[in-house]
């Protein structure tokens, strides 16, 4: 929801091949290279289908990603196996009510509620991302500091729904570096409390780069 569904193709068309949008984009790829992406991309197993929803006048609703993965069984004869939602807070709920600012907490839990009956119900990992209120930013420059569920206060009883919940931790010196640390701050099925740090090369899409990471790890 976070942008067009160009620009969503086009982040993930360049994540899969580790390469820059912009570089097919504008058509710098070479026939030779095209030849060996095309092929590398062959290789992988299953789809990505993106679904973008118009924001002009108009709320996007919980009930809308309802009908989105009803919409997808009937083309593919099955459910999609994860939903990615970005971001919650553009969702309001199934019931579309008009809530005004002071409700907004309440609004995101029953957004929350929704999406994980929906989860249920379907029979689909559905993955969300939200957006976190730090207004300190020396605090997210300590690296000994890591947010967590109380981190969600603006919505308070919002991480209750969620199998797990990990957050993305950058500090101004980490992303000059191409590094995040995530944490583990809940987890319904393994240990929680748990910080992996981990590389990114966001220049080529890429959020995770698993050779960079590895070698951090032997560090």
């Amino acid at each position: 929801m976070e942008g067009s569904e160009e620009e969503a193709l086009n982040a993930y068309s360049g994540g899969l091949i580790s390469k820059n949008a912009y570089y097919f984009e504008r058509g710098k790829i070479s026939d030779t290279e095209m030849r060996h992406l095309e092929k590398q991309v062959l290789a992988y197993a299953g789809s990505i289908t993106v679904r973008s929803y118009p924001r002009f006048n108009a709320q996007v609703s919980t009930l809308d990603i309802k009908n989105g993965i009803s919409e997808y069984r009937k083309l593919k004869g099955h459910n999609p196996d994860i939903v990615i939602i970005d971001s919650m807070d553009l969702l309001t709920d199934a019931a579309r009510r008009a809530w005004d600012a002071s409700h907004e907490r309440a609004k995101r839990i029953a957004v929350a509620n929704d999406l994980k009956d929906l989860a249920s119900d379907e029979k689909v990992w559905m993955v969300v991302t939200y957006q976190s209120t730090i207004e300190d930013r020396e605090w997210l420059n300590d690296e000994r500091n890591v947010l967590t569920e109380y981190n969600c206060s603006e919505a308070k009883g919002l991480s209750r729904p969620c199998t797990h919940l990990i957050s993305l931790n950058q500090s101004a010196a980490e992303r000059k570096e191409n590094v995040m640390r995530l944490h583990v701050a809940k987890s319904r099925f393994f240990k929680k409390g748990d910080t992996i740090k981990i590389a990114t090369d966001y220049d080529n899409e890429v959020f995770y780069d698993s050779q960079r990471t590895l070698n951090l790890n032997r560090e």
